[in-house]
C-alpha cells in the first residue's frame, strides 16, 4: 500500500479554513482501492453563521474531488506513462486546483 498526505490553509475577511488528508493507495484483485480520510476546521464569522451548512458543502466537495480524482489516475496505460501513481496522483491533484506545474 502506498500513502499520502494533503493539507492546506486559507483565510479571508469572513474567517479561516484549514484542513488535511491521508490518502492511501491499497493493491486489490480489480486494481487499486483509493481510501482517504480528512478533517475540516472552520472559524471566523463563517463558520459562526453557517457552521452545519459549511460542514455540509466540505463533505461534498472533499467527496467529488477524491471520486474525480480516482476516475482521472485510473487507467493504466495513463499512469504507466506517468512514471508512477504518485507522480499522476500529484499531475491530478494540481490539475484540479488549477495550477500548471
Amino acid at each position: 500500500a502506498r500513502a499520502a498526505r494533503l493539507s492546506g490553509s486559507l483565510s479571508g475577511p469572513l474567517g479561516a479554513a484549514s484542513g488535511g488528508g491521508h490518502v492511501r493507495l491499497i493493491p486489490s484483485e480489480s486494481g487499486t482501492k483509493l481510501e482517504y480520510d480528512y478533517t475540516v476546521r472552520v472559524s471566523g464569522t463563517a463558520a459562526a453563521v453557517g457552521g452545519r451548512l459549511l460542514d455540509g458543502a466540505a463533505e461534498i466537495i472533499i467527496r467529488k474531488f477524491f471520486e474525480g480524482l480516482a476516475r482521472y489516475v485510473a487507467p493504466q496505460d495513463r499512469i504507466a506513462e506517468a512514471g508512477g501513481i504518485f507522480e499522476r496522483l500529484w499531475r491530478g491533484i494540481l490539475s484540479l486546483i488549477g495550477s500548471g506545474k
